[in-house]
C-alpha cells in the first residue's frame, strides 16, 4: 500500500497527462518485478536495449512473469549502455562531428 501512496504523491506534479500514464506503466512493471523476485533494473535495462519491433512481436515473452535474462548474462554485470552509445569526444563545432 505504501508504494501506491508514494506513486500517487509523485504523480501529482507530473505536469502532463501522457507522462502520468507512462509513469503509471513503469510503476506497475516495477511492482510486478518486485512481486516476482525479478530485479527491476536488469529487467528494464534489457527491455530498453532490445529492438522495439522485437518487443512488439513477442510481448508475452517480455512480461515480468515470463522474462528470462539474455544468454550469457551475469547478475550485476549488465552494461547500462553499450560502447557504441558512449560519448568519447566532445565537439564544440557541430560541423566537426563524424
Amino acid at each position: 500500500m505504501r508504494s501506491i501512496a508514494i506513486g500517487r504523491k509523485h504523480g501529482l506534479f507530473i505536469g502532463n497527462e501522457k507522462a502520468g500514464a507512462h509513469l503509471a506503466i513503469l510503476h506497475v512493471l516495477v511492482l510486478n518485478c518486485v512481486a516476482l523476485d525479478v530485479n527491476p533494473q536488469e529487467y528494464l535495462t534489457d527491455l530498453v536495449m532490445r529492438d522495439p519491433a522485437e518487443l512488439r512481436e513477442n510481448v508475452d515473452s517480455y512480461l515480468p512473469s515470463t522474462w528470462k535474462p539474455p544468454d550469457g548474462y551475469i547478475p550485476g554485470d549488465y552494461p547500462l549502455f553499450p560502447e557504441e552509445y558512449l560519448v568519447t569526444e566532445i565537439h564544440e563545432d557541430p560541423d566537426q562531428m563524424p
